[in-house]
């Protein structure tokens, strides 16, 4: 079997890694390569980091090498395309000499890392976890949280997002913050397309650099041997868009304590978030249902533990504060993955109100390994795990009402939530994922010579 071939060299390429970030993303590059080392194989991780010392650096991360790689440009064309790059991505690859280099997310690395393997002749395998392989934002969504089909043929709605994102990250005083309220973002894109030629140079690189992205990923994305998605709303998405790479479906797996939940404590319904503090997450929707719930006569209102940065969109964490403000709402900040299964035992239901597709969020299936109830926005890359009255429930994107009603029973009947968790589940652990990804790499034609050590 392929998985017992000793030695197979893997090069893991990712935008951030522990402890810079841990996100979702990250917690499945490490997860993925603890599970292919202990398969027997040499996974290595190569991350991007945008702040920190210029030169390369190296060290492990939970027994895992980990090779940090500045990204030391900041305008927009730099975070997908910088030839200059190559040079680096080469002398790695010719230390490290990968078998497969396996692209978890491009942003920050460039399509440097596909020139460089194509060179080599290496084979490139990816994992699509959002939809930054044609989308801007990797959101796949509007500036006002609508849903977006992807690029269209002038790049209107990309322009658009770019605006958005330059006075979200604008310093304060900057002119890029008169751009922020709707509609000013589809003016200034208007804008953008009509009197490009004469606007000054550094705009006119930062228009053209939005524009192109969309056909130069697709060329570099479409070198790929193959791709995992974790859903086949990505699959569609990515075809939509004109990524042709071939694309397997394997869900995600998740390593966390799966003991039995304890009986929960008497008193109100503890509800958790557990995510970013960013607006396509949708925390205000959650705070804006349960501001509206009102109890029973002797029953407690119930508590809302919420878990992350609120400093990471300092505007969007500010209104989150302010409306929480005089609520059962605690924030509890950042934590340490390991701490992940301790956090869900202490909550009854965890809600994941986000506002875009989604993609399977591994708080999502850990809070379901965890026999935690779930409920979450009714969005492709959520609603397949979700079995509405036996692990959760779902409800309209964006819609507080209809989440405020979801909540109810679990307020109304205290042994709803304890019930649910006893049917409550998700076996699937990173082992199996490994296996799943070694079963696509023989798929892409790697030879069993090229993976037995020399």
């Amino acid at each position: 079997m392929l998985e017992n071939a000793p030695g197979l060299s893997i090069a893991l390429i990712v935008h951030a890694f522990m402890p810079d970030q841990n996100y979702g993303t990250e917690i499945y590059t490490l997860e993925l390569s603890r599970a292919l080392k202990q398969l027997g194989h040499r996974p290595t991780v190569i991350a991007a980091r945008r702040h920190g010392p210029a030169e390369i650096q190296r060290e492990e991360w939970d027994g895992v090498p980990v090779i940090r790689v500045p990204a030391l440009k900041t305008d927009t064309r730099a975070t997908f395309d910088d030839p200059s790059r190559v040079s680096v991505y080469r002398q790695l690859f010719e230390e490290l000499q990968p078998d497969v280099v396996h692209v978890c997310h491009f942003l920050y690395h460039t399509t440097a890392v596909h020139t460089a393997a194509q060179q080599l002749d290496i084979p490139l395998v990816a994992t699509f976890t959002d939809f930054h392989g044609f989308c801007h934002t990797g959101l796949l969504s509007t500036p006002s949280g609508a849903p977006c089909a992807g690029p269209s043929y002038l790049r209107f709605g990309c322009l658009a997002c770019g605006v958005h994102e330059k006075q979200r990250t604008a310093p304060a005083g900057s002119w890029w913050k008169l751009l922020g309220r709707w509609p000013m973002p589809q003016l200034a894109a208007l804008s953008a397309l009509i009197y490009r030629p004469v606007l000054p140079r550094g705009l006119r690189e930062e228009i053209d650099a939005v524009r192109t992205r969309p056909d130069i990923l697709k060329q570099a994305l479409n070198s790929y041997r193959a791709a995992i998605v974790p859903t086949t709303f990505t699959t569609e998405r990515y075809r939509d868009n004109g990524i042709t790479v071939p694309m397997t479906v394997s869900r995600f797996g998740v390593d966390i304590d799966r003991t039995p939940k304890p009986p929960p404590p008497p008193g109100p319904l503890r509800i958790g978030y557990i995510g970013q503090i960013a607006p396509h997450k949708g925390l205000h929707v959650l705070i804006e249902a349960v501001r509206g719930l009102t109890p029973a006569a002797g029953q407690p209102a119930p508590e809302v533990d919420v878990w992350g940065s609120l400093d990471q969109h300092p505007a969007y964490g500010g209104k989150i504060a302010a409306m929480a403000a005089g609520m059962q709402v605690r924030f509890a900040g950042s934590f340490e993955p390991a701490d992940m299964a301790g956090i869900m035992a202490g909550i009854d239901v965890l809600v994941i109100p986000s506002i875009w597709h989604e993609n399977s969020p591994l708080t999502l299936l850990q809070a379901l390994a965890t026999h935690t109830p779930v409920i979450v926005s009714d969005v492709p890359g959520m609603r397949d795990f979700v079995e509405p009255g036996a692990n959760g429930a779902t409800f309209p994107a964006g819609d507080a009402d209809a989440l405020r009603e979801q909540l109810r029973p679990f307020i109304k009947d205290p042994t709803l939530a304890p019930r649910l968790s006893r049917r409550i589940d998700y076996a699937r652990t990173s082992l199996d994922m490994a296996r799943d990804v070694l079963a696509i790499y023989r798929s892409c034609g790697i030879s069993a010579a090229r993976m037995m050590v020399s």
